[in-house]
């Protein structure tokens, strides 16, 4: 996954840690959404890459990149008090897969109401951390 912040610049802004999950989650795959020949071609490119070892090499660096900011952000929030208990990196993890998920479903099945899809995702991942009783438990 590719600088998964890079994607969602309006997560900074958010008011909460949940919005900011939101947030991120509806803001990728409606990126993903918007750009399916870009999302083929990046791809084919990696495919096709002369320098396996090298495009490997990059995929792990942004992997883990990704993933170190997704457990910074659970465990900010936790700390906070905004977020439940959890694994962070068992959520991180949970949730770039999820993610990664995403671009295969919009492009298997161009049907799909993407902003449906999107929210269906956020609301998943705003519950599985919300403390019992906000309202995003509850919704």
């Amino acid at each position: 996954m590719v600088g998964l912040f890079a994607f969602v610049p309006l997560s900074a802004r958010a008011e909460s840690y949940a919005a900011a999950l939101r947030a991120l989650i509806e803001g990728f795959v409606f990126y993903f959404a918007e750009r399916p020949s870009e999302i083929i071609a990046i791809g084919q490119i990696a495919t096709a890459s002369r320098d396996a070892e090298a495009a490997r090499s990059w995929f792990e660096q942004q992997s883990a990149k990704t993933l170190a900011e997704l457990e910074d952000m659970f465990r900010e929030g936790q700390r906070l008090g905004e977020l439940r208990e959890f694994s962070p990196r068992v959520m991180a993890v949970s949730l770039i897969a999820a993610m990664e998920a995403a671009p295969a479903e919009l492009l298997t099945r161009p049907d799909t109401d993407v902003a449906a899809y999107a929210r269906e995702l956020a609301d998943l991942f705003e519950r599985a951390v919300s403390r019992p009783g906000s309202e995003a438990s509850s919704s």
